[in-house]
């Protein structure tokens, strides 16, 4: 299993490229900008996700989540759907200049679990901390 965590701003940022193989099991995005009560809708972002196909370019046709408001101080996380890849398969994002404010606080952090093939039986070993 892999853990990565990516800030994400307005370019196209690779936030997990696919060794063989791979399954992404959770996504969780945050946006550590600070939420104020007063002013709700400074800090907040939008997120735009694509699973890319080896070699390929983020696009309309490879985009899976459009546009989805982080308000600041929130988090989010897609843990309902499994994200299979092959070998070269990106996940890249991008996200907009959060409201109101100059610094571009959201991150998003990918667990994925690499494939074995061949023939078993296997040992499956899970280290939780």
């Amino acid at each position: 299993m892999a853990l990565t965590c990516t800030a994400i701003n307005a370019a196209n940022t690779v936030l997990y490229t696919s060794s063989g193989n791979t399954a992404i099991t959770t996504l969780i995005v945050s946006n550590v900008n600070p939420y104020s009560a007063a002013t709700p809708t400074v800090g907040q972002s939008n997120l735009n996700l694509f699973i890319v196909p080896g070699g390929g370019t983020p696009n309309f046709a490879n985009m899976i989540v459009s546009a989805l408001p982080l308000p600041a101080g929130e988090t989010f996380t897609f843990d309902n759907e499994k994200i299979v890849m092959s070998n070269g398969d990106t996940l890249v994002a991008t996200g907009s200049a959060p409201i109101g404010i100059t610094a571009n606080a959201v991150s998003l952090t990918v667990t994925s679990y690499s494939a074995k093939s061949g023939t078993g039986p296997y040992l499956v070993t899970f280290n939780i901390p």
